[in-house]
């Protein structure tokens, strides 16, 4: 029996739903039993069914350490009607050069979306920003949607690309996949960065965010199946709210709320929207502006 010293796993499995027409973002790990020359061992593309275009060549894996080697890409699946119609199989293999590992054989289905289904739900809108104190567990807000297609069947192992609307917001948060242990890295698609989510067989996303910065801020999801229509906004942002009253010298005053002193915050005239004046601050913009009310217990 011959003996293998490399496993090789990508970050869509075997058997995925493809969207037609749907960019996907691919990273290929090589696990090997020990280090190897990246100038000898490469992988190859092949056996691509004429619906999905894929790299070509030997491509060069990158050094990640601890044994593991990393090849990113794209794949964009074909819109071309011509080739392509929901339901037809996608095939192709990855196949390492100059090591004994296993090949990826992928055989996955061409499926269309209901694009109803995409927007995302929090199960929490309000996070506490991460406590300094380390024997208080962190908690994470539980992010899910259940991906169907016009024929509202579940789309399974189906990849939607998560971005933030303000992306570097997305960088200060741990985002872990549906068993809320595994960390999902973030990606990217040409110019934009993201988390790349898989739906599982019954078509669940589902997934968990941990702020990471201790800074409030206003994480605004959208859920993008890239290439095949625009990104998607979830049900609610997600706020992260720092708690701690903060020293009167180390912050601005508080806003003011227009056209209400010492009195009660009611609309004038029956109006359902109210302005507040804020203070300059460092790289102000102007926009929408999310108040937070604390409330008293007594």
């Amino acid at each position: 029996m011959v003996t293998k010293n490399g496993v090789l796993t990508t970050t869509i499995p075997s058997n995925a739903d493809l969207i037609i027409g749907q960019t996907v973002p691919l990273m290929v790990t090589l696990t090997t039993n020990g280090a190897i020359n990246t100038q000898n061992v490469n992988i190859t593309f092949t056996g691509a069914s004429p619906n999905i275009s894929v790299p070509a060549g030997n491509l060069t894996l990158k050094d990640m350490g601890n044994n593991a080697y990393v090849y990113i890409t794209e794949l964009t699946v074909s819109n071309d009607l011509n080739v392509i119609k929901e339901h037809d199989p996608i095939q192709f293999t990855i196949t390492v050069n100059g090591l004994n590992a296993d090949p990826f054989v992928f055989t996955g289905t061409a499926r269309t979306i209901n694009p109803d289904t995409l927007p995302l739900m929090l199960h929490d809108v309000f996070l506490d920003t991460p406590n300094i104190n380390p024997t208080q567990p962190a908690k994470g807000a539980q992010v899910t949607t259940l991906l169907l297609d016009k024929e509202n069947s579940p789309l399974r192992n189906t990849p939607v690309f998560i971005m933030a609307k303000v992306p570097d917001n997305l960088s200060y948060c741990k985002i872990l996949d549906s068993d809320n242990k595994t960390e999902i890295p973030i990606q990217k698609i040409g110019d934009y960065s993201g988390v790349s989510v898989n739906s599982d067989k019954d078509g669940n996303i589902k997934f968990y965010i941990y702020p990471q910065k201790a800074d409030s801020m206003v994480l605004e999801l959208q859920s993008w199946i890239v290439n095949v229509d625009q990104p998607v906004p979830a049900s609610s942002p997600l706020f992260i709210v720092n708690t701690e009253i903060p020293n009167a010298l180390d912050t601005m005053p508080e806003p003011n709320i227009l056209g209400a002193f010492a009195q009660p915050l009611i609309a004038q005239g029956g109006e359902s929207n109210f302005h507040v004046g804020v203070f300059k601050y460092p790289n102000a913009k102007k926009g929408r502006l999310y108040p937070v009310f604390y409330t008293r217990r007594k």
